[in-house]
């Protein structure tokens, strides 16, 4: 029988293993721990953390996934993200991989989003990035969960609070529309996707991002966004 360990390591995805060790950190059981992985990745988890031995060992856990996370760590400057149904996309990484990026943010994040739902591992991630009290700020769409199950704008810089939020203003009588979906990680990784943040968008649908290590660029769309929200967007104060 082959080693748990070994198999775990050659078949959990960067990203949830990101989101079980940032969970077991919050204080999860093993078990709690598992549960934001799809149904499938959670049965195989669950049964090759079993085998090993591991499911009532948090501090194992967690040793053994930031090894893995340790050893795919490269960085590489271009990027093509994808989500696609199955994970058969060929080239390039996931979109998924998002998560792991913002964890390892070390001083800011700069968002841009239609809207939030919390089934969004990225959701989850920057309301952890918001405890870790790194400089963020966010823009969204003003009226994009009117109505709806996703989180307010006023849910948003609650639960991410002390991170500034911006939404987009009236002009006109007619509420602009915010719907570039991006991050700019540390004033050096830009990353531009047609994903939405939720977690068909990150695991369903067929998606397609580009991540670019470029302070140059990355420091021209943070001074872009600094200069709209003169006209475009207005800060939400709770």
């Amino acid at each position: 029988m082959s080693d748990p360990i070994d198999k775990l390591g050659r078949q959990v995805r960067t990203a949830d293993a990101r989101m079980i060790v940032g969970a077991l950190h919050e204080g999860e059981s093993v078990l709690g721990a598992l549960m934001g992985l799809s149904v499938g990745a959670r049965a195989d988890v669950k049964a090759l953390l079993g085998r090993a031995d591991l499911l009532r060992d948090p501090a194992g856990v967690k040793q053994v996934l930031r090894g893995i996370i340790g050893a795919r760590s490269v960085e590489t400057p271009n990027e093509l993200l994808w989500t696609t149904p199955g994970l058969r996309a060929q080239s390039g990484g996931l979109t998924t991989s998002l998560v792991g990026l913002v964890e390892n943010a070390k001083e800011s994040i700069v968002c841009s989003t239609y809207n939030f739902q919390t089934s969004s591992g990225m959701w989850q991630a920057l309301r952890r990035a918001a405890r870790r009290r790194l400089e963020m700020r966010i823009y969204i769409d003003r009226e994009a969960a009117k109505g709806g199950r996703s989180p307010t704008v006023i849910d948003v810089a609650q639960q991410l609070a002390p991170a500034t939020i911006f939404r987009t203003r009236y002009v006109e009588g007619h509420a602009l529309r915010n719907h570039a979906k991006f991050f700019v990680i540390d004033h050096r990784a830009l990353v531009v996707t047609s994903a939405n943040f939720s977690w068909s968008a990150e695991n369903n649908n067929v998606e397609l991002g580009l991540k670019v290590i470029d302070p140059q660029l990355a420091r021209r769309v943070e001074v872009e966004l600094t200069d709209l929200e003169r006209s475009v967007y207005e800060q939400v104060t709770l």
